[in-house]
């Protein structure tokens, strides 16, 4: 299928249902295995060990169980009850050489728990999905009508996100949170 087709179907997908799915996105099914498999052992991990890497002033490492909330939002009114999940974060690095790094918003460094195969598996498939996120910027100019290099000028300092999430099994009367 062209780029042409496929930033219509993109277009589409957005004015109508406002999301789409991405299949055949290219990411090693056994690379996207490997790292849901190391989610679960992170998450099985004794709370004591993922406290020694508790979120830090860059928002990466260990959000513990209960502690995020949607505050406000223009869109949402405030949970009531905070969300019944726990995370791990971690961001794109800056080189410890570069202006920003330490002082700009969210430039600091990742925190990774003592356990190497987990730090291999998940840098391999957050620069996997970092590079289908890049490829499919010119799908998205596109999409909104300009050229296909429109938002490459936005990107050439990513600041991408990824949150490996677990939500423990929760009794019928548990609160839902946001």
């Amino acid at each position: 299928m062209s780029e042409d087709a496929v930033a219509e179907q993109v277009r589409a997908a957005c004015l109508t249902s406002g999301f789409f799915y991405l299949a055949n996105h290219g990411i090693d099914e056994d690379l996207s295995r490997a790292v849901f498999e190391a989610n679960r052992r992170f998450h099985e991990r004794p709370l004591a060990d993922k406290q020694l890497i508790k979120l830090n002033h860059w928002h990466r490492g260990y959000q513990g169980f209960g502690t995020s909330k949607l505050v406000s939002s223009a869109r949402f009114a405030s949970a009531a009850t905070a969300n019944q999940l726990e995370s791990f974060f971690l961001r794109h690095e800056v080189p410890s050489g570069d202006p920003d790094y330490l002082t700009g918003a969210l430039k600091g460094p990742n925190q990774w728990p003592d356990d190497e195969a987990f730090r291999d598996v998940v840098s391999r498939y957050d620069v996997a999905v970092r590079d289908v996120a890049m490829k499919l910027l010119p799908v998205f100019g596109l999409a909104v009508g300009e050229d296909r290099d429109f938002f490459l000028p936005y990107f050439q300092r990513p600041s991408t996100a990824l949150r490996l999430i677990h939500y423990p099994p929760a009794a019928d009367d548990q609160p839902t949170g946001s």
